[in-house]
């Protein structure tokens, strides 16, 4: 072993250090150990120390308790704040958050330690290691050490940890933990703060999502009700506030959310204590109709509702969803195809949304603003205005308005065709706790199946297609069912032939037309064209009269661009080929006239012709042999 050369800080002689020096020092990017002699032993302390030293080359003046004579200690306040700033510290002070944090390596002992220690008084350690927690926000720590402290007032602390930033995320992650540790606390203290315990139980449905807190919330209106210690006006406020959480359970019924809105307001009068502008009232949704427009036929109605009844949710909440009127009726506008009067509501909305920091609402008068851009032939200012949102959703640290943001750039993108740029969990259906919303779980679904129609695996988008009415249970909705018969649709003309696949889109219309609704069919563009009818007759005409609900749906699909980057990059035109031109072209390309085709394939010959007419739009073809040739080059 080479000897550590003399110098500050580190000696060569044998025996300890000196107060204040080194146990070894850095040079050229190594660490040299100073040896200690056979006279010198370090206490049993020291035992978790020289593999730090080793990996790290720090240095015993960092933690003087460590070594055989203690260090002179600054004697400013500023000295004190600069040594113990130094990383390496067991404890050292944050000047972010203006408290002294412990090394990972101290609380590692101190847990081991403590437990056996009979003259300290473990439950008021426990209370302030989770204070400390709590100003790190580390919620979990803190959960667990306010569990152990046992107090009465330590239990009730536990409610207020779900206010903080971040307590939505102890409830997705550690959701066993939280209510057992919740479920603990004896109902006399629940009574004693039963605002607090309603708060949390509003918590667990309207970020968490979490269905087990029904239970508790029927048993709380009955011990509350009948609780002789509780005054009658808060009686009252709390049946208020009880109501208030059932609208939870109501959705997505806006009319029995109207009855529980109007009734709240009055028990209430006018405004919550627990309810507040902070909620994310979509669900993480960027579509704000999908989450509440239930049977054909009823999207004006559902319009007129919001419009009229939505300010007692306003008042009650201090103004969350703010500015959602506006936007409701743009996306309506935009479905129907009628974009004139879009982009003003849009602005209006952002308005309203900024007035009260609505995040959602603005979130969701981007998507909608993108969706308007893409119809209007400007798709890449739609990608970047969304892209634009990024650093205000990151910095703000909500997983829901994230996942939200994501599902908008995923849905935009599957328009586009630009595969790529859908999030990653996504494309590959990595669906975690945080993004298991019930209440969207088919809008996740079919943003995914997107994914899977970029990608060309039929059977996967099939399978999936077919699985979303099973996500929506009670939260079913007519959007999702609109887009889950448009997916089957495609995946199955793709796999069985376009009569299979014309079946099952005329379901899809039966569920669009009777509100005018275009633009969520028209958003899949060339996969769509191929199953509509040419030219576009009425089903129930018997005169074969023009339909016009879908030609105006054709001729808004035919605005988006081609269905991948890699088939336009092939050549082979905005539209893939149908099974059936695959095998036209296959026999033309064997040089077959069309009367040959058509009895190997049992058609008439002008079934065939036609046939080879709309492949020769796909492939940008202008005869036959070009068409051919393209064909042949692309496979």
């Amino acid at each position: 072993m080479r000897k550590p050369p003399a110098g500050p800080g580190c000696s060569a002689r044998a025996g300890p250090p000196r107060s204040g020096s080194a146990c070894g020092i850095r040079k050229a990017g190594k660490t040299f150990q100073a040896r200690p002699s056979r006279a010198w032993r370090p206490c049993s302390r020291n035992r978790f120390f020289p593999p730090m030293i080793r990996k790290t080359g720090v240095c015993c003046c960092n933690f003087p308790f460590l070594t055989t004579t203690r260090r002179a200690r600054p004697t400013t306040s500023a000295g004190r704040a600069r040594a113990s700033a130094c990383n390496n510290s067991f404890i050292r002070f944050d000047p972010a958050t203006n408290s002294y944090v412990p090394h990972s390596i101290f609380g590692t002992f101190l847990a081991k330690r403590l437990p056996s220690a009979r003259d300290i008084d473990q439950a008021a350690l426990c209370r302030r290691v989770a204070e400390c927690h709590i100003g790190r926000e580390e919620l979990i720590s803190a959960l667990r050490f306010l569990v152990r402290a046992g107090r009465d007032e330590d239990k009730l602390r536990l409610l207020e940890l779900f206010a903080l930033p971040g307590g939505n995320l102890l409830l997705f992650f550690f959701a066993d933990e939280v209510m057992e540790a919740v479920q603990a606390i004896a109902w006399p203290l629940r009574e004693k703060r039963p605002l607090e315990y309603l708060a949390f139980l509003y918590f667990c449905l309207a970020e968490a999502h979490d269905l087990r807190a029904v239970t508790l919330l029927e048993e709380a209106e009955e011990r509350f009700a009948r609780a002789g210690g509780i005054a009658a006006p808060l009686k009252r406020r709390l049946a208020g506030e009880v109501l208030l959480i059932r609208n939870m359970l109501a959705f997505n019924d806006l009319w029995a959310m109207r009855d529980i809105h109007e009734a709240a307001h009055g028990l209430l009068h006018g405004r919550s204590a627990i309810a507040n502008r902070q909620m994310i009232w979509t669900f993480a949704c960027p579509h704000s109709a999908y989450l509440y427009l239930r049977e054909p036929g009823t999207y004006r109605d559902m319009i007129a509702l919001i419009e009229g009844n939505l300010h007692y949710f306003h008042e009650l909440t201090d103004g969350c969803s703010l500015g959602a009127q506006p936007l409701f009726r743009a996306e309506w506008l935009l479905e129907r195809g009628e974009f004139d009067d879009v982009e003003g509501l849009l602005a209006a909305s952002a308005r309203l949304a900024e007035s009260k920091d609505q995040v959602t609402t603005l979130l969701n008068a981007a998507f909608t603003r993108a969706r308007l851009c893409l119809a209007t032939g400007r798709g890449e200012e739609a990608l970047a205005q969304l892209r634009d949102w990024r650093p205000r959703v990151d910095a703000l640290g909500h997983v829901d308005l994230s996942t939200c943001l994501d599902l908008a750039l995923g849905y935009v993108s599957a328009c586009l065709g630009h595969a790529e740029a859908i999030p990653a969990w996504l494309r590959e259906g990595d669906f975690g706790p945080t993004r298991t919303i019930p209440q969207i779980f088919g809008f996740i679904q079919f943003t995914h199946a997107k994914a899977a129609l970029l990608a060309g695996d039929d059977a996967r988008l099939e399978s999936i297609a077919k699985s979303i009415p099973e996500y929506l249970g009670p939260f079913d909705n007519l959007f999702a069912r609109i887009q889950a018969k448009v997916l089957e649709a495609i995946a199955a003309h793709r796999l069985y032939g376009p009569e299979k696949g014309g079946v099952l889109l005329g379901e899809a219309l039966d569920l669009a037309r009777p509100d005018g609704i275009l633009l969520s069919l028209a958003e899949y563009g060339p996969h769509l064209l191929p199953l509509l009818p040419c030219p576009p007759l009425s089903p129930t005409s018997r005169e074969h009269k023009p339909d016009g609900y879908l030609a105006a749906l054709a001729g808004l699909a035919g605005r988006y661009p081609c269905a991948s980057r890699e088939e336009a990059s092939q050549g082979c035109g905005p539209m893939r080929l149908t099974s059936r031109q695959k095998d036209v072209l296959s026999l033309a390309s064997r040089g077959l006239r069309n009367a040959e085709i058509a009895t190997a394939l049992n058609v008439s010959p002008e079934t065939v012709k036609k046939i080879l007419s709309s492949a020769y739009k796909r492939l940008g073809a202008t005869n036959r042999a070009e068409a051919v040739c393209k064909f042949t080059g692309r496979r």
